[in-house]
């Protein structure tokens, strides 16, 4: 997922193309092609990435764009919330560990963990991160 033009994920062209570049498509899609080849770094990205990888050099960044650009007042009224009281957040998922890849990532878990000043490391390192980028 791009944001419009109104503001940029970091690495990603001035200008979005009108159709989506990704080659990742769902087998169950009705313009599926199979199983899904892997993720590009952006739309002009040459090369396919890792799974890992992509978690942590496409979505995580683009994750962390999203809450400190597009969501941020929210963010910080949770984070308010959170220290004088119990925050819950639903998921289908858990997991907020980027190195297993047996489950996909929580979009809950790494809310708690950015309002926490905690984040999986981004990049082609591992390790944790600590704080907003």
């Amino acid at each position: 997922m791009w944001p419009d033009a109104a503001g940029l994920p970091p690495r990603s062209p001035g200008r979005l193309p009108e159709t989506p570049t990704s080659t990742c498509r769902s087998s169950t899609s009705p313009r599926g092609t199979g199983p899904v080849s892997g993720h590009r770094r952006g739309p002009d990205g040459g090369r396919l990435l890792s799974y890992e990888a992509a978690r942590r050099l496409v979505h995580l960044p683009t994750c962390r764009w999203g809450l400190e650009n597009r969501v941020a007042e929210s963010v910080e009224r949770l984070r308010e919330r959170a220290a004088t009281t119990d925050v819950v957040f639903l998921d289908h998922t858990t997991n907020g560990d980027v190195d297993d890849r047996s489950v996909p990532l929580s979009h809950a878990a790494l809310l708690r963990l950015y309002i926490r000043g905690e984040r999986p490391c981004e990049g082609e390192g591992v390790g944790p991160a600590v704080g907003p980028a």
